[in-house]
């Protein structure tokens, strides 16, 4: 039984993203370049209920007021139990909790990746598609260093996120994704055309893996 209040989250915010790419033809070759920089802002208020009251089927450890009392006194003893909603009706509490504040944090995020790429026509018919992607994800960060994680080299098995160089989760090492393709012009008339390609590719921890987390 919730006290009062209704839980929730409150979430504001955005992501901003800068990003831009060239291409240069030199002879049988298409070069492309370009790189993209990404900052992403989010805010997060948890409201949590005033607390909760428990009512089971055994004798209260406590009281929702002054003078309550079980139903049923020697249920204990005697193996018979009462139902929660008799306890409740009696104000024979179980257990409590009671919680106040809000949990505000405010995650940032920053990522940024390049890349270059050459499509090389080797033959009228047959174009190689070659290229390299490098990419790197900061870790997630709480702009007043209000998360933590664990430590065990630390006294108290914990640290403070954005403090002494501990973070929410250790970082990858930048990521560096090749890729390959071939095209093959069939007919030679551009009717039709059958690929072919490989590529690696990488995904990092974002914002929302921590917030529903924490």
């Amino acid at each position: 039984n919730v006290l009062a209040g209704a839980g929730g989250n409150a979430d504001k915010g955005y992501i901003a993203r800068w990003l831009d790419n060239v291409s240069y033809t030199y002879g049988t070759h298409i070069f492309k370049f370009g790189g993209e920089i990404l900052y992403a802002r989010f805010n997060s208020t948890s409201n949590g209920n005033a607390g909760a009251l428990t009512f089971d089927t055994t004798t209260a450890a406590l009281n929702a007021y002054g003078g309550a009392t079980s139903l049923c006194p020697s249920c204990i003893s005697t193996g018979t139990t009462v139902s929660p909603l008799q306890n409740f009706f009696a104000g024979s509490v179980t257990s409590g909790s009671i919680q106040t504040g809000t949990v505000p944090r405010s995650f940032r995020n920053v990522a940024f990746a390049f890349f270059a790429q050459d499509d090389w026509r080797i033959l009228p018919r047959l174009t190689l598609n070659i290229g390299l992607r490098y990419e790197h994800t900061l870790p997630v960060s709480e702009a007043n260093d209000l998360m933590g994680n664990i430590d065990l080299n630390s006294p108290s098995g914990m640290c403070q996120a954005g403090t002494n160089g501990c973070t929410l989760y250790k970082n990858a090492a930048p990521a560096i994704g090749p890729r390959i393709g071939l095209a093959w012009d069939v007919t030679g008339k551009s009717t039709t055309v059958v690929r072919t390609g490989f590529n690696i590719a990488y995904t990092q921890p974002w914002i929302e893996h921590i917030r529903e987390t924490q």
